[in-house]
C-alpha cells in the first residue's frame, strides 16, 4: 500500500485517484480526465498536478467563471490540502488522502486513458473495467470491504453517512439561469484607456456585438482595430476583469454596429475558436414586442465610472420608430440608458437579446432611450461562420 491523493466528486458520487507526480484535468471537453458537462464550466477549466514531494496543486486554465478553493477564487496555482473543497461551476469536489491497493490506481488511469481512444471491439471489456474500478474506489473511500463478491451477492457497504458538502448550491430556476447567462455575456469594450462602451457575447466562440461608435477613433476618423475586453466576475457584483483582446472584423457606420472577435488573452497569447466556450446571450425576436413589455438593460454606463460593476436597469417598451425600409427598427424605452451603455444588451422578459442600447433623447418634456432593434444587425451577424 502507498499513499495517494483522492478527488471526491460529490455530485457524481465518484472517486478519482491522483498518483504522485500525476496530472488530472477537469472541464466540459470529453478529452478531460474528469468531465463536468454543466453550465459555468469551461471546456478546459482546471488541472490538478502532484509533485515529486507528494504535494498537490491546482491550476485554473484561464476559465471564464473561475476555480474556487474553499470558496475563494484562485489565480494561477494553489496548493491543495486534505479536506479542501474545490468548486468548479456548481460541481463540488473535496481533496482526501487514501491508499493504493493491488494496482488499483494504475488500472484506473489505464481505463481512463483507453476510454478516450477506445474502439468498438473492446468497449464492453473497458466498461466492465471502469465499473470494477469505480466500485472498488467507492468502497475504499466511503467505507466497507474492498473484496468483491459474486454478482448475485454484491458486498454490503458499511455506510459512514452522506459525505459532507461544504457549500450547498440550490438549483436555479430557468429565469435566473437566463439572467446569469446574460450577465456573463455582458462585456466592457475599451479601445483606449479613456474611452469605453459595452458589448454582448453573441457566440461562445468569442464573437461580440457592439455599436460602431464604441470602437470609432473620432480624432483619426477610423475604426480601432483592437480593443480590450473586460469580463464580469461570478456574481457580477465587482468590477469586470481584463481578460481578452478583440479585433474588429466587421462594421457598418450607417447602422452604427460593429462585430468584434476575441483573438488573444490579456497577455497576447493567441486563442483559437476551439479554445473558447463562453457564455453567449441568445438572439430574441423584437418583432413580437408590444407597448409596455418589460425590458432589461445591461451595460457599463459612464455614470457608474470605470471600475464599477455592471449596471442593470429595467423599463418598458414606450414605442417604435421605423428606419428606411425597416419597420420598428428603433425601440423606444423609459428604461435608464446612459453614456457607456452604448453597445450593451437590451433584453426581453426571457433575457434574450432584442436590441442594442444606442442613444438617448433628452428634451424639456422628458427623456427616452433608443434601442436599435437586433433585426437591423442581420447583415453583420451573417459574418459569423456556422
Amino acid at each position: 500500500m502507498r499513499q495517494i491523493w483522492l478527488l471526491k466528486d460529490h455530485n457524481a458520487r465518484k472517486v478519482h485517484p491522483i498518483s504522485p507526480q500525476g496530472t488530472l484535468t477537469i472541464g466540459r471537453s470529453p478529452r478531460n480526465d474528469v468531465v463536468v458537462n454543466v453550465s459555468g464550466v469551461s471546456r478546459h477549466h482546471a488541472q490538478i498536478i502532484g509533485d515529486s514531494d507528494g504535494n498537490l496543486h491546482t491550476h485554473d486554465l484561464n476559465s471564464v467563471n473561475g476555480t474556487f478553493i474553499n470558496e475563494q477564487r484562485i489565480t494561477g496555482s494553489r496548493q491543495l490540502n486534505p479536506g479542501d473543497t474545490l468548486r468548479i461551476g456548481s460541481h463540488i469536489f473535496t481533496i482526501e488522502r487514501g491508499t493504493s491497493r493491488s494496482g488499483l490506481e494504475s488500472l484506473s488511469h489505464r481505463a481512463a486513458s483507453l476510454n478516450r481512444f477506445r474502439s468498438g471491439n473492446n468497449s464492453g471489456v473497458l466498461v466492465g473495467s471502469i465499473l470494477i474500478v469505480t466500485v472498488a474506489l467507492a468502497l475504499i473511500l466511503f467505507g466497507g470491504q474492498s473484496k468483491l463478491s459474486s454478482p448475485a451477492q454484491p458486498p454490503a457497504i458499511q455506510s459512514t453517512g452522506a459525505p459532507q458538502i461544504i457549500v450547498r448550491l440550490p438549483t436555479l430556476p430557468p429565469a435566473q439561469i437566463a439572467r446569469e447567462r446574460a450577465l456573463a455575456a455582458t462585456v466592457l469594450v475599451a479601445p483606449t484607456e479613456e474611452g469605453w462602451g459595452s458589448g454582448s457575447i453573441i457566440d461562445p466562440r468569442g464573437y461580440i456585438l457592439t455599436n460602431a461608435h464604441v470602437v470609432f477613433d473620432i480624432d483619426n476618423i477610423e475604426i480601432y482595430r483592437y480593443a480590450k475586453i473586460f469580463i464580469n466576475p461570478p456574481g457580477a457584483n465587482d468590477a469586470p476583469e481584463f481578460r481578452y483582446i478583440v479585433e474588429t472584423i466587421e462594421y457598418d457606420l450607417e447602422l452604427d454596429l460593429a462585430l468584434l472577435k476575441i483573438v488573444t488573452d490579456q497577455d497576447g497569447n493567441e486563442l483559437l475558436e476551439t479554445e473558447l466556450d463562453l457564455a453567449a446571450v441568445p438572439i430574441g425576436n423584437p418583432r413580437r414586442l408590444q407597448h409596455q413589455d418589460i425590458l432589461t438593460i445591461m451595460g457599463f454606463p459612464g455614470t457608474g465610472g470605470l471600475g464599477g460593476s455592471v449596471t442593470v436597469t429595467t423599463g418598458t417598451v414606450a414605442g417604435f420608430e421605423n428606419e428606411k425600409d425597416i419597420t420598428n427598427a428603433w425601440i423606444k424605452t423609459d428604461a435608464e440608458i446612459s453614456m457607456g451603455n452604448s453597445g450593451g444588451l437590451a433584453l426581453d422578459e426571457n433575457y434574450a437579446l432584442i436590441g442594442i442600447p444606442t442613444a438617448v433623447n433628452v428634451n424639456p418634456t422628458g427623456k427616452l432611450g433608443y434601442i436599435h432593434s437586433i433585426q437591423v444587425a442581420e447583415s453583420i451577424l451573417a459574418k459569423i461562420p456556422n
